[in-house]
C-alpha cells in the first residue's frame, strides 16, 4: 500500500517512541530476526513468552502500516531447516525516519531482497550486537552506543 507524503507525516505523529526505537533499530541493522529484536526492544518483558508476543503484535501492526516486511527464507543457525521471520524497513518506513529526523522525504530509499550469503552476514552482525546488549545490561557499568 503506497502512502502519499501527508499520510505517512500523519502516521508519523500517531507513533510513539518504541515504535520510532524499532524502525531505528532495522534502518541500522537492515535486517533482524523477531528474536532479535525481542530482546534488544522487549527485554523487560515478565515472560519470555509475553515478549515473543509483543514483539510479534507491534511487528505486524507497523507491517500492516506498510512501515516494514519480512523475508521469508531459510536461514542456518540456531534454526536449521525452519522459516523465521526477517525484518526489514519498508521505502515508506525509510521515508517515515526521513520525516522524523528532518532529512528530505522525497529521496527515496529503494529497497532490494539481498542475496542469501550478504542476508546471513547481516544477521550474525546483529546477533553478535544483540549479545554484546546483552552482557552490557547484565552488567550495568558496562554500554553499548
Amino acid at each position: 500500500m503506497a502512502r502519499t507524503l501527508k499520510e505517512i507525516m500523519q502516521l508519523a505523529e500517531n507513533l510513539d517512541s518504541r515504535d520510532y526505537e524499532i524502525l531505528s533499530l532495522l534502518a541500522k541493522s537492515k535486517v533482524l530476526f523477531s528474536s532479535q529484536i525481542r530482546t534488544l526492544i522487549f527485554n523487560n518483558s515478565k515472560t519470555e513468552s509475553s515478549g515473543i508476543r509483543i514483539t510479534n503484535r507491534i511487528m505486524k501492526r507497523l507491517e500492516n502500516e506498510g512501515l516494514v516486511a519480512t523475508y521469508e527464507r531459510r536461514i542456518s543457525g540456531r534454526r536449521i531447516g525452519a522459516v523465521s521471520n526477517i525484518w526489514h524497513l519498508t521505502e515508506q518506513g525509510y521515508r517515515l525516519l526521513a520525516i522524523k529526523n528532518g532529512d528530505d522525504p522525497s529521496k527515496r530509499t529503494r529497497v532490494i531482497e539481498p542475496t542469501y550469503n550478504h542476508m546471513s552476514h547481516r544477521l550474525s552482525v546483529a546477533e553478535v550486537y544483540v549479545q554484546v546488549v546483552d552482557i552490557c545490561r547484565k552488567h550495568e557499568n558496562l554500554s553499548v552506543s
